[in-house]
């Protein structure tokens, strides 16, 4: 998402929540839905009882990137029993940065894989990357771009670790979320 456009999305997504929250609160859920759609686009969602927010946020990333001609190739994907705000944030924080990345790059793709490896959550994302179309000075500076305290602070907030690279024009950013919440890592 251009910098415009998400800086417009944050200036109206907090008016926007407070609509929402208000129509909830009220138990106006129908007019609630009705809203979200209206912001996000249909939710394409008929088992609100099952209804997770990751899936929304997905459906929603997927979306941006089919707009942008994105080439991506995403695994089913499982999640851990973690809070649904902090897999949000980390999910949309890493597919947004995977998006604007390549968007910026002549091969434009994503790709998530996933395992589950001794009870952690093992997701790896690698998108095309491009030193010669990004910002001039950027790459000196990949770990700001990609919101790496915000994005550690979550991961580890729930057990996990990350580590990027590029290689050949690829950036990867493999995380993990750990079982067990209270296992610290370096």
């Amino acid at each position: 998402m251009p910098e415009k456009e998400f800086k417009e999305l944050i200036h109206n997504l907090g008016n926007a929540l407070f609509s929402v929250s208000g129509l909830i609160l009220s138990k106006k859920i129908d007019e609630a839905r009705v809203k979200l759609s209206n912001i996000f686009g249909p939710l394409g969602i008929d088992d609100y009882e099952n209804f997770k927010p990751i899936n929304l946020l997905l459906k929603s990333k997927i979306n941006l990137m089919k707009k942008y001609k994105i080439r991506f190739f995403i695994e089913e994907l499982k999640f851990p029993e973690i809070d649904d705000v902090d897999l949000c944030v980390i999910f949309g924080n890493i597919i947004d940065n995977c998006i604007n990345f390549s968007r910026n790059s002549l091969e434009r793709f994503i790709s998530i894989s996933f395992k589950i490896e001794n009870g952690n959550y093992i997701y790896l994302f690698s998108n095309s990357f491009s030193y010669v179309l990004c910002d001039k000075n950027s790459h000196h500076r990949i770990k700001e771009k990609i919101g790496l305290k915000t994005l550690r602070k979550f991961i580890r907030k729930n057990g996990g670790n990350m580590r990027f690279w590029i290689k050949e024009n690829v950036f990867n950013l493999e995380i993990s979320i750990g079982k067990n919440k209270s296992e610290k890592y370096k």
